[in-house]
C-alpha cells in the first residue's frame, strides 16, 4: 500500500491525501528549498508531496509527548509538534535568548496557529501541551491568594503602628510600608495590552497567549495596516514577537505608565482555514502581522477513535519539563531586575548559520504574495528553535551547538513548506459568505462536534459568524433537537459555583463519559455512562434521559 500524505488544493479549499513522494538523496548535513521543476509540456507537473513532521528532531522528553499525545487524539504530529515547541518556547521566555552575533539577539518567542477543519482534534492538541503551564498558574494563584491576605493583616498592623509612632515619635523615620505580592504568571487567554502590562510587570520571563480560536486576534492584527500607522494595540503586538521594550499608558489618570524592558509574548491558537483567509487578507499580510506566524495544517475533517492512552510517565516528564523550563535562572543587574542569559552559536554551528543564512528559501520571491516576508522571519526562526532544542537537552547550556541548529533549521525547512500551502489559500482571499439557503443545523453541528460535543449558544455566535443572524442559532439549535442529534442540558463550567441561571449546554446525543468530562462543564442530568453508551444495568438510553432534568 502506497503511503499518503496530504497538499492544499487552492482549486478547492481543501488538503487533500496525495501519494507519498520517494524520499529524497541525500545532500549533505543541510537540506534547502528548491524551486519545483515544469514538466517539458508546459504543463507544471505533479505536486511534490508533503513531508511528515520531523518529530526525530525533537529533543527527549517532548519527540516522547509528541508521539504519544498525536496517536491518542488522533490528529496530525504536527499539531502537537508547533504546539509543544510554542509551549517549550514561552516556558523558557527571557530566561535565554540566542546571540546571533554582538547586538543581534532572537528570542524564545513563538507564533504559532494549528489550522484544521471541524473535528480535526485541533484544540485537543493545543491543550495537552499547555495544561502543565496552566496548572502552574493555578498554583501560583492559589499561593498568591494567600499571600494576599498576610500583606493585608501586616498592612492593618503597620497602619495601626505608623499611627502609633506619628503620636509618640513623630520625627522617627517611618517603618517600611509592606508591599502587596505580586502572581507571577505563564498563560493568558484573550486580553488587551493595557491588561497584559501588569502580567509583564509581575511575570518578567514573559507569557504565554492560548485562545481556542485566533481570528479575533488575527483580525485585530490586521487593523495595523488598515490604518497605516506604527502605533496601537496591533503594532504594539508585533513589538512582544521580539520581546521588545513596551511603555504602556493607562487610562486611569491616577495609574502611572507601565514600562517593560523585554515584553516577551507567545501566541497559540487554533483557526479555520475559512476564517483564516478572511482574517489574513491583504492588509494583514502587508503588515508583517502573518509573516511572524508558524503555522500547521491538515486534510483530516473529523478524527476516528483511537484506543491509545497517554502513559502517566510521558505525561510527567512534559510537566516536569515545562516546570525546569519556567525555573531556569536568569542574570541580574546591578539593580537586580533579571535580563536574558545568552547563547551564542559555537564555531561549528556559526559556519552553518552562515551558509542556511544565505540560502534559505531560494524560491520564497516567485510565491505567492506574503511568502517571501514569511521566509525572512522562518530563516530566523531556525535560531530560535535550535536555542529551545538546545535548552531542552541541556539546561546548563552556555552555546548552541551544530546538533541543535541542525534540528532548528530542520523544524524552519518543514514550516516553510507549509507556509507555502498557507499563503497558496490566502491569495484566494477571504470566502464567500454563505447564502442563506445553507443548512446552519449543519455548521451547528459541526461546531460542537469540534467543541468537544459540548458547548453553548453564545459560544457558537461569538466565534460562527453565519450563525450569527436573528434566530438563525437558535434555529439551527432547535432542529438539531428535533432531528434528536443533540439535546439542550443545562450546567456550569467545572468547578464553579456560579450565581443565576445555569446556562444552556448544547450536547450530542453521542456524548460519551470522556467527553463530558474532558469538556469544561458539569452537565445536569447527564447519564453516568454516557449519552451514547450503554448501561452498566441495561437500562435503555431512553429510560435514562427521561429520568434526568428535562430538555429546557
Amino acid at each position: 500500500m502506497n503511503a499518503t500524505t496530504t497538499r492544499f488544493d487552492p482549486a478547492t479549499d481543501d488538503f487533500d491525501a496525495c501519494p507519498a513522494a520517494a524520499p529524497e538523496p541525500p545532500h549533505g548535513p543541510m537540506r534547502h528549498n528548491a524551486t519545483p521543476k515544469r514538466a517539458k509540456s508546459g504543463r507544471e507537473g505533479p505536486k511534490a508531496a508533503r513531508e511528515p513532521f520531523p518529530v526525530e528532531v525533537l529533543p527527549e522528553p517532548m519527540r516522547a509527548f509528541v508521539g504519544e499525545v498525536a496517536a491518542s487524539v488522533a490528529c496530525e504530529p504536527a499539531y502537537v509538534g508547533l504546539a509543544a515547541l510554542v509551549t517549550a518556547g514561552a516556558a523558557i521566555g527571557n530566561a535565554r535568548r540566542i546571540e546571533i552575533k554582538r547586538n543581534y539577539y532572537e528570542p524564545c518567542v513563538f507564533w504559532g496557529a494549528i489550522v484544521g477543519a471541524p473535528g480535526a482534534a485541533k484544540s485537543a492538541a493545543m491543550k495537552a501541551c499547555v495544561k502543565p503551564l496552566r496548572d502552574l498558574d493555578g498554583r501560583a494563584i492559589e499561593d498568591h491568594a494567600k499571600a494576599v491576605e498576610s500583606y493585608e493583616r501586616e498592612l492593618d498592623e503597620w497602619s495601626a503602628a505608623e499611627k502609633q509612632r506619628r503620636k509618640e515619635r513623630p520625627n522617627a523615620d517611618p517603618e517600611p510600608k509592606p508591599q502587596r505580592p505580586a502572581c507571577e504568571r505563564s498563560v493568558v487567554d484573550d486580553a488587551t495590552i493595557e491588561s497584559l502590562a501588569p502580567l509583564f510587570q509581575s511575570s518578567p520571563r514573559g507569557l504565554l497567549r492560548a485562545v481556542d480560536e485566533l481570528s479575533g486576534m488575527l483580525a485585530n492584527m490586521g487593523k495595523y495596516a488598515a490604518n497605516g500607522r506604527g502605533d496601537g494595540e496591533a503594532a504594539r503586538m508585533l513589538t512582544c514577537f521580539d520581546a521588545g521594550t513596551l511603555t504602556v499608558d493607562r487610562r486611569a489618570a491616577d495609574k502611572p505608565p507601565i514600562h517593560i524592558p523585554r515584553a516577551a509574548l507567545s501566541v497559540l491558537g487554533t483557526i479555520q482555514p475559512g476564517p483564516l483567509r478572511e482574517a489574513m487578507g491583504p492588509k494583514a499580510v502587508a503588515s508583517g502581522s502573518a509573516a511572524r506566524y508558524l503555522f500547521a495544517t491538515s486534510s483530516t475533517r473529523r478524527t476516528e477513535w483511537s484506543d491509545v492512552e497517554l502513559s502517566d510517565e510521558v505525561t510527567a516528564e512534559w510537566r516536569d519539563c515545562l516546570v525546569g523550563l519556567r525555573g531556569l535562572p536568569m542574570n541580574e543587574d546591578a539593580e537586580g531586575k533579571p535580563y536574558p542569559k545568552s547563547l551564542p552559536f559555537d564555531r561549528e554551528a556559526g559556519e552553518l548559520w552562515r551558509e542556511h543564512h544565505d540560502r534559505f528559501a531560494p524560491d520564497a520571491a516567485d510565491g505567492p504574495a506574503g511568502l517571501e516576508e514569511a521566509a525572512i522571519k522562518l530563516r530566523a526562526y531556525a535560531a530560535r528553535f535550535a536555542g529551545v532544542v538546545q535548552v531542552i537537552a541541556d539546561p546548563d547550556a552556555v552555546r548552541v551547538d551544530l546538533a541543535s541548529l541542525h534540528a532548528g533549521i530542520r523544524l524552519a525547512d518543514w514550516f516553510y513548506a507549509e507556509a507555502k500551502i498557507v499563503y497558496a489559500m490566502l491569495a484566494r482571499g477571504p470566502e464567500r459568505k454563505p447564502e442563506p439557503s445553507l443548512d446552519a443545523g449543519d455548521l451547528l453541528l459541526r461546531f460542537i462536534e469540534d467543541a468537544g460535543g459540548v458547548t453553548t449558544l453564545r459560544e457558537v455566535k461569538r466565534h460562527h459568524r453565519p450563525l450569527q443572524g436573528d434566530r438563525v442559532g437558535e434555529a439551527a439549535r432547535d432542529a438539531l433537537v428535533a432531528e434528536g442529534v443533540i439535546e439542550v442540558r443545562r450546567g456550569r463550567p467545572t468547578g464553579s459555583a456560579g450565581r443565576g441561571p445555569k446556562p444552556e449546554l448544547l450536547c450530542l446525543t453521542t456524548l460519551t463519559r470522556e467527553q463530558a468530562a474532558s469538556s469544561g462543564f458539569d452537565v445536569d442530568g447527564f447519564p453516568p455512562t454516557g449519552f451514547g453508551e450503554p448501561p452498566e444495568d441495561g437500562r435503555s438510553i431512553d429510560s435514562l434521559s427521561d429520568a434526568s432534568e428535562p430538555s429546557v
